[in-house]
This record gives structure tokens, C-alpha cells and sequence, in this order.
């Protein structure tokens, strides 16, 4: 049985948006790596205006790769932290 979550590209958009936004930050392994290439790829032909959508919002914006988690980080809300990494709402 298979189970579908997310529409087709969805992984490959992220993975644009983590590499525009700041990258993978400690997890810089060969796996990490190659997994969000293919992701990537895979998603150029799924929906490559959406994939370009991804990664010019990630070129906006940081994420959390590398950032230590912290009491302060972990009490913030969803919107305090859009805010605090430059993510606007689509």
C-alpha cells in the first residue's frame, strides 16, 4: 500500500529553498548532499516553475541549518520565527 503525502516536486522544492536559503549547514554529508540533488533534478521535471518559486524565496531568507537550538528559539512562535529568518507567506 502506498501512502501519498505531498503533491509531486514537493521534496525538490524544499531542497531548492535549503540551498537558497543558507544551504545544509552541519549536515554537509555526501548523502545529504546527493539526496537534495536528486530532489532537485527530479523536481525540474515535475514542476519547474514551482521549484524556481522555491529557491527565489529561499534566496530571500536564511534557514535554521547550523543554528543552535536554544530555549529562546524553541519558545518562539511560528510567526516570530518567519519573521526572524526573513520568510514571508507565499
Amino acid at each position: 500500500m502506498i501512502y501519498i503525502t505531498l503533491p509531486p516536486g514537493t521534496e525538490g522544492e524544499i531542497s531548492a529553498w535549503e540551498l537558497a536559503s543558507g544551504g545544509t549547514g552541519i549536515y554537509r554529508s555526501a548523502i545529504v548532499i546527493v539526496y537534495v540533488l536528486i530532489a532537485i533534478f527530479t523536481a525540474l521535471f515535475i514542476d519547474l516553475k514551482a521549484l524556481l518559486h522555491a529557491y527565489k524565496r529561499g534566496k530571500n531568507c536564511q534557514n535554521l541549518f547550523g543554528k543552535e537550538f536554544s530555549e529562546e528559539l524553541l519558545s518562539m512562535t511560528v510567526k516570530e520565527l518567519r519573521d526572524k529568518i526573513g520568510l514571508k507567506k507565499a
